[in-house]
């Protein structure tokens, strides 16, 4: 049995090694670990310090392509057959291609679910209300989990989530604002004398400088 580890890293010179020893500190027993770091085109000594490290596989992304390009990344790589929970909350916040996801990977339903939000792609911040998909004997699973352990989200509140979810150009305007926002604090930046840009992909609402 082996347990496939993916790990995705942007500008963590500072953190990666320690987080990549604590991973390898943990005892799984007879479990196998497969530790995959991809390098999501870092602009500092993230990639100098992966090559020094030993007992993972990383992967580099020529450019920052966000996180869910570089989990997709990692998942076509993993030979892994443990059950794997893909965290998509900000996956719809992609600008320059259609969303990532894990699901998309020949194989990945087999295996594994996507936990999503609405609260970032839908606009629905503070509703506290998601959903899962995936493997179909997971989910079931995950259902009959929640239907002994809560009561559920109000009513009104589930009715607003799938009446959403109803509409695909929601994520889409969702985008769209997200990018005239800082397409706007950039210039501003700049006017400001500020030397910075923005990064697109993913989960990339912050200018860099």
């Amino acid at each position: 049995m082996k347990l496939s580890i993916v790990i995705p890293a942007y500008n963590e010179e500072a953190t990666i090694e320690a987080i990549v020893r604590r991973v390898q500190a943990v005892d799984l027993g007879p479990i196998e670990k497969e530790i995959i770091v991809v390098n999501d085109g870092s602009r500092d000594g993230t990639e100098q310090v992966l090559k020094k490290l030993s007992g993972i596989r990383h992967i580099s992304h020529e450019r920052n392509v966000g996180k869910g390009a570089a989990l997709t990344t990692g998942f076509q790589s993993a030979t892994g057959d443990i059950v794997i929970i893909q965290d998509a909350a900000h996956g719809f916040l992609s600008f320059d291609r259609e969303p990532h996801s894990f699901l998309a990977v020949p194989g990945a339903r087999d295996v594994g679910v996507e936990v999503h939000s609405l609260s970032k792609g839908y606009d629905m911040i503070g509703w506290r209300i998601g959903w899962v998909c995936g493997n179909e004997r997971i989910v079931r699973a995950f259902a009959d989990t929640k239907d002994n352990f809560d009561s559920g989200q109000f009513i009104a509140i589930q009715k607003a989530a799938a009446a959403a979810l109803d509409d695909p150009e929601i994520p889409k305007r969702t985008r769209a604002k997200y990018r005239r926002r800082m397409e706007k604090l950039v210039a501003t930046l700049g006017r400001c004398g500020f030397k910075c840009g923005w990064i697109l992909g993913e989960q990339s609402q912050c200018p860099f400088f």
